[in-house]
């Protein structure tokens, strides 16, 4: 197959980049199940690229484990047009190389996820912006808008049971069979009219401008906990774990319950990453991260990697092979949390919580913890949202089921709901 890459007019942010290079004929928008993005902040030194992809895609399933392999293949169907920028003029002007894919993949490693690229995606970095289209006869399909404005509701029938799932797991820590474990409840929204995702990640930008906005195959939020950026030799990581409501940060820095689940999470990215670099540093007390819902424990990792892990494969594919799962959405020690989650969790996570983002052809790219998100339904009329929280010992099921209406209300708000 062909690609063609040809520069194009940049945008300033999110909404302006949707209307500018993917507009709708009058009476129609964007088809939710077609459409990929990603938007953000900076991490430390390193600009995100505004992408945006859009169409019926090229897409391969595929595992966190089988990723490597799954993009190999992927990238190599293209090839440019004869009237198009060559790969290599591309990366001389945005230092990316092409093609773009986008990928999600399962908390569990071995759950099914998607690596695709996008028939129309653009990119846009701090060097210009690009269109890279796919040729083909194939039009970019579009949805008809509902007549009516939509009418949502909540359905949250969790809690009780979930309170239940937490004092279980609480009576398991407190018994020695694990130090930390994340546990995770579901609730679903109803929407009388199909879910414009573009509308979503327009709302959750201007809401949440510094978190990194999201979408593949129908998986869609705002995260503020970047897993790792890889370029330039380099992985970048920043690390949640430990919540308050806004106004109590005092508290929380003094926290030793906070402060131990943090450092836990902090850990378990600094010896996952170590053994693939040759320098590694982190900021040696935990910042705090203010968002509009909820203030973090931040920490944030970067490290030199190794020649060989940059040579062999695509590297931020081998990053996130060792890094995930953290402990801040698992436990410690890992293999103990996976089995605790496995026995106390009645939600089926599914991408939830699993690595999310966007790679090149050489393997470089960043990817988010899928938090903070939703995960489109079949019928397009409903979305699942989920939140977890970092059990302890010492957890008070209430107050970690008021943290979990916290976490929700990022994705609640968007459809004027609160938890």
């Amino acid at each position: 197959m062909k690609l063609r890459i040809q520069p194009t007019t940049t945008v300033n942010g999110l909404a302006h980049a949707l209307t500018t290079h993917f507009p709708t004929p009058p009476g129609t928008q964007l088809d939710s199940s077609q459409l990929s993005i990603w938007h953000g902040p900076a991490l430390m030194d390193a600009n995100q690229p505004l992408l945006i992809g859009y169409g019926n895609s090229i897409q391969f399933p595929a595992t966190l484990q089988t990723a490597n392999t799954t993009w190999t293949t992927a990238r190599d169907t293209l090839s440019p047009t004869d009237d198009s920028l060559s790969f290599e003029e591309f990366f001389s002007q945005s230092h990316l190389q092409a093609p773009i894919g986008f990928f999600s993949f399962g908390f569990n490693q071995e759950t099914p996820g998607i690596i695709q690229i996008q028939q129309r995606t653009f990119v846009q970095t701090s060097a210009g912006a690009w269109l890279l289209e796919i040729e083909g006869d194939t039009p970019l399909t579009f949805v008809p808008i509902p007549g009516v404005d939509p009418v949502f509701n909540l359905i949250d029938d969790t809690q009780a049971s979930w309170l239940t799932s937490v004092t279980g797991l609480v009576q398991d820590l407190q018994a020695g069979v694990a130090q930390k474990t994340v546990l995770a409840r579901d609730v679903i929204i109803q929407s009388s009219t199909p879910i414009d995702l573009s509308l979503v990640l327009r709302k959750l930008a201007d809401a949440y401008p510094t978190c990194w906005q999201f979408a593949v195959a129908g998986l869609a939020g705002a995260t503020p906990e970047m897993l790792a950026d890889v370029r330039l030799g380099l992985v970048r990581s920043r690390v949640l774990a430990g919540t308050c409501t806004p106004g109590n940060e005092a508290d929380l820095v003094d926290s030793i319950k906070d402060l131990t689940e943090h450092r836990f999470a902090a850990d378990s990215v600094k010896d996952a990453l170590a053994p693939l670099c040759t320098q590694l540093s982190a900021n040696q007390k935990p910042f705090i991260l203010q968002l509009p819902n909820v203030s973090h424990l931040a920490t944030d990792v970067q490290g030199e990697l190794a020649e060989t892990t940059v040579s062999e494969g695509a590297p931020l594919i081998s990053v996130l092979q060792k890094l995930h799962p953290t402990a801040a959405v698992c436990g410690t020690p890992r293999e103990v949390a996976f089995e605790l989650i496995a026995k106390h969790e009645t939600t089926l996570r599914g991408r939830y919580a699993g690595p999310v983002g966007w790679m090149d052809a050489a393997g470089n790219g960043a990817a988010g913890l899928a938090l903070r998100c939703g995960q489109l339904q079949a019928d397009k009329q409903s979305m699942q949202l989920l939140a977890g929280c970092g059990i302890m010992p010492d957890s008070n099921p209430e107050a970690e089921l008021a943290e979990t209406r916290a976490k929700l209300r990022p994705m609640l708000s968007v459809f004027g709901l609160v938890s």
